[in-house]
Formats: structure tokens, C-alpha cells, sequence
């Protein structure tokens, strides 16, 4: 490296990131090769899974007293068999294939899936983590990556771009 050259250090929410969203990517991409609609399917029920598990896990632990890590992860596990399920029974009436086509979606599909997966993944270890070492949710802050998972802030900046155009 030549003079003034900067290294890039991982911290720990990069590191939790970056492994989830290439092995859960990898993962789906390879899915989405045998059976693209099902993959498919289960991205999709697999959002109001996660939303319903982030929306009842503050007043589950609030009413329940079961720590918050437990209030997040066992409705995540339990909507997430839920979605599944459903995609089974529905890719089992409405399979498909899109061939070639389905190469470059299936990209983009296990790309949104292990962005899913990251947001909750870095949930998880934060709630897991955060009241004992809160330097995780410090970490979490300084990374790009991490930040942009959990606040889905690229998929809000995009979706306001789609939105209706204002008049101006």
C-alpha cells in the first residue's frame, strides 16, 4: 500500500452483516435456480413476517416480561414457518419457471431475501447484545452496511423515488 493509504476495518455489525446477506444471497440464488417460484413466494410472505415479529415483540415483552431478544425471535420463528407453509401449499398450485429470465430475478429476489434476513439477523444480535455491550449498537452506527439493513434506508430511498411525482 502506498503512502497515505487507509485499510478498511470490520467491526462486528460488519462482519454479522456481511456474512448474512452473502451466505442467505448465496443461499436463495442457488433456491431460486431449482425452484424460483417458491422462493419467490416465500420472500414475499416472509415481509409481513418480519413486520408482525418487530411489531409484537416491544408489547410482548412489555406484557409477558420475557426478555426481548425471545419476544423478537420466537414470533419471527413462528411467522416465518407460517410463510413458509404458505408458499409450499401456494407453489404447489401456482409453480412456475421463467427460465433465462429467471437467472437475473433470482438476483434481485435473494438479494431482498438476505436483506431480510440481515435486518433481522442484526435485530436479533442487537437485542441480544445491546444491553450488555452497547459498543454493538456503536459498531452497528459506523457501519454502512449494517445501518442501511436495519433502517432499510436504501429500499425507503427508492421506494419514495417510485412514488407519485410531485408537482412542482
Amino acid at each position: 500500500m502506498g503512502p497515505g493509504a487507509q485499510t478498511m476495518k470490520l467491526n462486528p455489525a460488519d462482519l454479522v452483516a456481511v456474512l448474512t446477506v452473502a451466505v442467505v444471497g448465496l443461499l436463495q440464488f442457488v433456491r431460486c435456480r431449482r425452484d424460483f417460484s417458491q422462493v419467490l413466494y416465500e420472500t414475499i410472505f416472509f415481509v409481513p413476517a418480519l413486520v408482525g415479529a418487530v411489531r409484537i415483540a416491544g408489547p410482548l415483552h412489555q406484557s409477558t416480561g420475557v426478555p426481548m431478544l425471545f419476544s423478537f425471535v420466537a414470533p419471527l420463528v413462528v411467522f416465518g414457518m407460517a410463510a413458509v407453509i404458505l408458499a409450499t401449499l401456494l407453489n404447489r398450485v401456482f409453480e412456475f419457471e421463467l427460465g433465462r429470465a429467471g437467472w437475473v430475478l433470482g438476483i434481485g429476489l435473494a438479494l431482498t431475501c438476505a436483506g431480510l434476513a440481515g435486518h433481522a439477523v442484526l435485530r436479533a444480535v442487537l437485542e441480544a447484545y445491546g444491553p450488555q455491550r452497547p459498543e454493538f449498537g456503536e459498531a452497528m452506527m459506523r457501519s454502512e452496511l449494517a445501518r442501511q439493513l436495519y433502517y432499510f434506508t436504501a429500499l425507503k430511498g427508492l421506494l419514495a423515488k417510485m412514488g407519485p411525482a410531485r408537482p412542482g
